[in-house]
């Protein structure tokens, strides 16, 4: 058993939980500042969430079963760790009132198209169902959340032209 390995895969989630939550709590505060688009916040946020106990679970999947899970594409922790303060340091900004709702929109796509969300379902092969799964619908929901941004990025565009 490649223990090396399955400790780079346990160490990998860990960090993208805590990118999770962070990408929730953006959205969380995102909502509280803007009420009129509260449910979009909302919706992602506890897609956010959802992720993160996805994670969560799929560690313990690996825990269980690291005979069926291989290190893939390393993403470097302080990478993740680095993005996961931009995000803490824009929640920060949006809370104090700091933001512009253009600038949180443009922010959250730039969150949803961002090679660490958008590929870091390559830091695991494996053949396992419940993993392919899961996999599938989170890049179901990241097209989804980029889909509802870019709508409501539109709308808002529309809202303030003359």
């Amino acid at each position: 058993m490649d223990t090396a390995g399955t400790d780079q895969i346990l160490q990998t989630l860990e960090t993208l939980c805590r990118l999770e939550a962070a990408m929730a709590a953006y959205y969380l505060a995102c909502s509280e500042q803007w009420n009129a688009q509260s449910s979009l916040w909302m919706d992602l946020a506890m897609e956010e969430e959802r992720h993160e106990k996805v994670l969560r679970d799929l560690s313990g999947l690996v825990k269980a079963h690291p005979d069926k899970f291989q290190a893939g594409m390393r993403i470097e922790p302080t990478a993740i760790e680095s993005f996961v303060g931009n995000i803490t340091e824009m929640t920060t900004d949006i809370m104090k009132g700091q933001a512009s709702l253009h600038t949180a929109l443009s922010f959250g796509l730039g969150i949803e198209e961002s090679i660490i969300e958008g590929r870091f379902f390559e830091v695991i092969i494996s053949s396992n169902q419940k993993y392919l799964k899961f996999m599938e619908a989170m890049a179901r929901d990241l097209a989804h959340h980029r889909q509802r941004i870019i709508e409501e990025m539109e709308r808002v565009r529309e809202s303030v032209s003359p």
